[in-house]
């Protein structure tokens, strides 16, 4: 694998949309067979997955895989013989390494995504460079300080980088700063008037809590760009967040397999990094869709990370291809994206409401053990429905005991005390009318 470095990939970066239609498909084709040939000579499961493979190869030729696929066949999926998950579970059971090189060389990462399955991302060198280098050149610029409001005490992505970077980097933490989303919101008011961020990143839900901080006089920052990510962003709450901060509000469609994937312009169009990723949207037996249709899922084809391969993986969002020029300007094709869905909830607390970001739950749910997927809905008088799948070696009232213990005490330090949790007969399912999959919701009965 070559080496690339900042400077070089800086430049790449900058270049590449300005490029010809003709010769940015010639090196994503290029930076594609670079890493089917590695991980074909690597990987013993790709070797007999890609067995049939030959050189000149379309992208349509190469199996699907999935998340369960992957976790199921780790030790022989990752390219480094030395890798093994239960080395890289055992080094993530201390929440001190986060942030740190595991193996000595790669950045952990953990997510459960909508579909329920845990998984272990590791990021080498070159993914973690192209993740840093596309994101703070197409949607952060240099406005700093940087604060992003997320959960640091878990192994996420976001807060790996900036744990690492600003290890190795100390001055970094002047410029770049994690906010736990878990503290309470008189704490993050707080931490933000502190250090007054030109830039605020966060879960739309967390941000929109937020706004009413302001209203109120409480939160005191002039940021100039609100980034949301995490979850689907719906235009009420860009709305309530462009009226409080008086900044841009964009968003960036990412995961954690394959990193920054698509970011928005001035006209709220999600603009694909395709140097680095691919996109395919596709129907439920995942043939290609038209553009201007909703896919039933995704697959993503990471270029940048040699380490453990993302090739024609299978994400559960539903996407949208737009071939229509953007207003603004940039060349290639932009995307809609449904995703995951969630509603801020609230919770009665005497003769007021407490606001609860969706994504701070799901944080809080997704980590117990035993859980495959959920599906929380809160009802009038305090009433939280869970709708669970647990894993097949768990026991079921076990697991919703352990995540009603997670649950009751997050929502105790919030000030929440009075609530009840039950466990449901139903399994988590989409909206009979619009086919939306909402993780955490209210209704008023």
């Amino acid at each position: 694998m070559e080496y690339i470095g900042y400077a070089g990939l800086f430049f790449k970066t900058l270049l590449f949309p300005f490029l010809s239609s003709e010769r940015r498909q010639e090196i994503q084709k290029a930076r594609l067979k670079k890493l089917v040939a590695h991980t074909k000579a690597c990987s013993p499961f790709f070797a007999k997955l890609y067995k049939d493979i030959g050189e000149d190869f379309k992208l349509g030729d190469l199996p699907v895989t999935t998340k369960p696929m992957m976790m199921e066949n780790f030790d022989d999926w990752v390219t480094d013989r030395t890798v093994t998950l239960d080395g890289i579970r055992e080094f993530m059971k201390d929440k001190g390494n986060i942030g740190q090189s595991s193996f000595g060389k790669y950045l952990a990462a953990e997510t459960s995504g909508s579909t329920g399955y845990p998984a272990v991302m590791l990021q080498d060198k070159r993914a973690k460079k192209v993740s840093t280098v596309t994101t703070f050149l197409r949607a952060l610029g240099l406005r700093f300080p940087i604060v992003c409001v997320c959960v640091d005490d878990e192994f996420g992505l976001f807060n790996g980088f900036v744990r690492m970077n600003t290890a190795k980097y100390p001055v970094l933490k002047h410029f770049v700063r994690i906010v736990n989303a878990k503290k309470s919101f008189e704490q993050t008011v707080n931490e933000f008037n502190r250090i007054k961020p030109k830039t605020l990143i966060g879960y739309p839900g967390t941000l929109e809590l937020l706004t009413d901080m302001v209203y109120e006089g409480k939160l005191n920052i002039k940021p100039s760009l609100v980034i949301a990510s995490g979850e689907h962003l719906s235009e009420s709450t860009r709305k309530k967040l462009t009226d409080a901060f008086g900044c841009p509000v964009r968003s960036i469609y990412g995961c954690t397999e394959g990193g920054s994937m698509a970011i928005e312009c001035r006209m709220n169009h999600l603009h694909v990094n395709y140097d680095w990723c691919i996109l395919e949207p596709v129907d439920e037996n995942h043939k290609p869709v038209p553009s201007g249709q909703m896919s039933d899922s995704v697959l993503l084809t990471n270029l940048s990370n040699f380490v453990q391969p993302v090739i024609r993986y299978e994400v559960t969002d539903r996407v949208t291809v737009h071939d229509e020029a953007c207003p603004c300007g940039k060349k290639g094709l932009w995307i809609e994206v449904e995703g995951r869905t969630s509603d801020v909830i609230y919770f009665d607390h005497g003769e007021k409401r407490i606001g609860v970001a969706p994504m701070s739950l799901y944080d809080v749910i997704e980590v117990v053990p035993g859980v495959k997927n959920f599906q929380v809905i809160l009802h009038p008088g305090n009433r939280v429905e869970l709708r669970l799948v647990h894993m097949t070696d768990a026991d079921r009232m076990q697991t919703f005991e352990n995540v009603k213990k997670a649950l009751t005490g997050y929502l105790h330090k919030l000030g929440v005390i009075d609530v009840s949790v039950y466990l449901s007969d139903g399994l988590p399912e989409r909206n009979k009318r619009s086919g939306k999959f909402k993780q955490i919701y209210q209704v008023n009965e």
